[in-house]
């Protein structure tokens, strides 16, 4: 058997030159920040290498020219880039939820007519949490507040992110009688002493 030797040329089109491969938009980095206290501040911004991108995370439902997507809800997104040759690339991306706090108890012992005073003690979910009975005048780092008086108190919890739950709680005197009803007979001529006052209590 003999051996040789062939060069091959592959060509294309009437100048025998090959087409071009064009290139492929890329994702680069995809940025995202936290959903926010309401759960919808969130954001994506897309980082691609390619010309006359547009961009979607809904994949591919719908395309913006601006790489920058605000007012999210927590969740995970599907993205899409495209160039203008119909070139595609994707990938997801997840927008974290922001930690709420949530009150998950309040305990009270209620003011009584001796004088004794009122307490509060409040439970929430959460980390770095704050806590306020004037409605967020001032706070303490602590859910336990004692010596408190009859009255309506307006509970803040703040964590550190600036995200807050709320709650009224109404503290009430107990033990202090209470007029259901007062009934007055007049006396038949003045001067008379043979009126009344019946009070139910």
């Amino acid at each position: 058997a003999s051996e040789a030797q062939f060069l091959v040329e592959v060509a294309s089109g009437a100048d025998n030159t090959c087409p071009l491969v064009p290139d492929l938009p890329i994702i680069v980095e995809v940025i995202t920040t936290e959903s926010g206290c309401a759960d919808e501040a969130g954001s994506i911004t897309i980082i691609a290498t390619g010309t006359d991108l547009v961009y979607s995370i809904d994949g591919g439902a719908n395309y913006s020219t601006d790489n920058v997507f605000e007012g999210l809800a927590a969740g995970t997104y599907t993205i899409l880039i495209m160039d203008a040759n119909g070139e595609m690339s994707g990938t997801t991306a997840t927008v974290e939820a922001t930690e709420v706090p949530v009150i998950i108890a309040v305990e009270t012992t209620q003011p009584d007519c001796a004088g004794g005073l009122g307490s509060m003690a409040v439970t929430a979910t959460g980390t770095d949490l704050q806590y306020s009975i004037d409605g967020g005048v001032t706070f303490q780092d602590n859910g336990f507040f004692l010596d408190l008086d009859a009255g309506t108190y307006d509970l803040v919890v703040i964590n550190a992110a600036g995200c807050t739950a709320t709650q009224t709680v109404d503290l009430e005197v107990v033990g202090a009688p209470v007029i259901e009803n007062v009934q007055v007979v007049a006396p038949l001529c003045a001067g008379d002493a043979n009126g009344s006052i019946s009070v139910v209590a």
